[in-house]
C-alpha cells in the first residue's frame, strides 16, 4: 500500500482539517461553551481547545460534529457537482469542487482523542445505553481510523461526494 507522510496528506486535503475543525468549533458556539484556543490548520493537523462541560449531549456534539457537518458537507458538494454538470456552469471548478468535497468526507471521522472524550464521559455517568452507544462510536471510529492506511477515509470521501450523482442519475456521469 501508498503510504503519504502525514504533513504531506495534510497540505493534500488541508480542506477537510480545517471543516473538522471548524466543526468542533461550531458545536462549541452553539452550546455556549468558551473556546480557549483554535488552530484550524498545520501540517500536524489541526484542533479546539474548549471549557469543560457537563452536559453528555453537549460532550456528544461536540466530539461526534465532524462526523454529521463533514458529511453533510461532501454530500452537499456532490450535489453541487450534479448542478455544475447537468447544467453546464463552471465546469472548469467542476473537478475542484470534487476534491474539496472528498477531502471535507475524508476528515469526517472523529480523531480517536474525540471518541475517547464521549466515551470516557459516558462512563462518568454510568448509564449502561449511553456507554454502550459511546463504547460502539468508539470501536467503530478506533476501526477506521486504522484503517485509513489503506484509504478507507478517502473512499468515504468518494462515496459521500458521488452519492448524489448516483442517486440522481442511477450511474456516475
Amino acid at each position: 500500500m501508498f503510504i503519504i507522510p502525514k504533513e504531506l496528506m495534510s497540505i493534500l486535503t488541508f480542506p477537510g482539517i480545517i471543516i473538522h475543525e471548524w466543526a468542533h468549533k461550531l458545536a462549541c458556539d452553539l452550546f455556549k461553551i468558551k473556546v480557549l484556543e483554535t488552530k484550524y490548520w498545520s501540517l500536524q493537523g489541526g484542533y479546539v481547545v474548549h471549557e469543560a462541560t457537563e452536559d453528555i449531549k453537549v460532550v456528544a456534539a461536540i466530539s461526534l460534529a465532524p462526523f454529521v457537518i463533514g458529511s453533510l458537507m461532501a454530500i452537499l458538494l456532490g450535489i453541487v457537482c450534479v448542478i455544475m454538470r447537468n447544467w453546464e456552469i463552471l465546469l472548469e471548478y467542476f473537478y475542484v469542487v470534487r476534491i474539496f468535497g472528498i477531502t471535507i468526507g475524508m476528515h469526517a471521522f472523529p480523531s480517536n482523542q474525540d471518541t475517547s472524550n464521549f466515551l470516557n464521559f459516558a462512563k462518568h455517568y454510568n448509564k449502561k445505553t449511553l456507554v454502550m452507544i459511546a463504547s460502539t462510536l468508539h470501536s467503530v471510529f478506533i476501526i477506521l481510523n486504522a484503517l485509513r492506511f489503506i484509504w478507507i477515509d478517502a473512499f468515504y470521501g468518494a462515496f459521500l461526494v458521488i452519492l448524489p450523482e448516483k442517486i440522481i442519475f442511477g450511474s456516475i456521469v
